[in-house]
């Protein structure tokens, strides 16, 4: 009995301990962190601008350095974070060297975390991704080559992602990132598109296009 009583006493402080460390690790947090990622990049047809002429490009691995500051917290359960990041990436053409892709992020995040003491969160990401590729000759159908420009494009930036505090300041992160944009309907602006009588089917002013995706994991330091 005395063993028995002392073992559920053990165990009430040893969860009453883990659950202070949770606590006290997930508010350790500061406003400024910083962070760093690895992952995959990955550019669509429309975003490599090359369309069905060429091969696809293959993923290819990205670096991505960024900084955050958390405009506002509440109750330590919801964050409105501000983050700027850098991506770095060689993406793999078939038969070629590569093509460097370079991207400037800058996103506006609703971060909530799940529980009063739980190390989880999860958050949404919204905002503006400036996307600058190098020229390259990638190949095309059969023995055609293609010689492409560098390109510079600002797109439409959302993500979806996940944090998990594992230690005071430090919390581990990964996250999907898609970019996109918009396209006008022949230069033509209709006022919210119109109906095409000839193919029986509503026509929009604007179509958006899947641009880019990227997957990324790592660290991320508060001050």
């Amino acid at each position: 009995m005395r063993r028995k009583a002392i073992c559920t006493i053990g165990l009430a402080l040893l969860t009453t301990l883990c659950l202070n460390a949770a606590e006290y690790n997930f508010s350790a947090r500061t406003r400024a962190y910083v962070y760093a990622m690895g992952g995959n990049f990955h550019l669509t047809a429309a975003g490599s601008g090359l369309w069905h002429e060429a091969a696809p490009a293959d993923d290819g691995f990205s670096l991505t350095g960024g900084i955050g500051f958390s405009l506002l917290n509440v109750n330590n359960r919801f964050f409105l974070n501000l983050e700027a990041d850098y991506t770095d990436a060689t993406l793999q053409y078939r038969g070629t060297h590569g093509r460097g892709v370079n991207v400037w992020a800058f996103m506006l995040q609703g971060e909530y975390r799940l529980g009063r003491v739980s190390p989880v969160s999860v958050y949404v990401g919204l905002g503006v991704g400036v996307i600058d590729k190098d020229a390259a000759i990638v190949p095309g159908i059969g023995d055609d080559w293609f010689q492409v420009d560098p390109v510079t494009e600002a797109t439409f930036a959302g993500e979806l992602g996940i944090k998990v505090s594992v230690a005071k300041r430090l919390m581990l992160r990964a996250a999907l990132r898609f970019y996109s944009v918009s396209s006008g309907y022949d230069g033509i602006d209709y006022w919210g598109g119109y109906w095409d009588d000839y193919w029986d089917v509503w026509v929009d002013d604007y179509s958006s296009e899947l641009y880019a995706t990227s997957f990324m994991a790592g660290l991320e330091v508060h001050f």
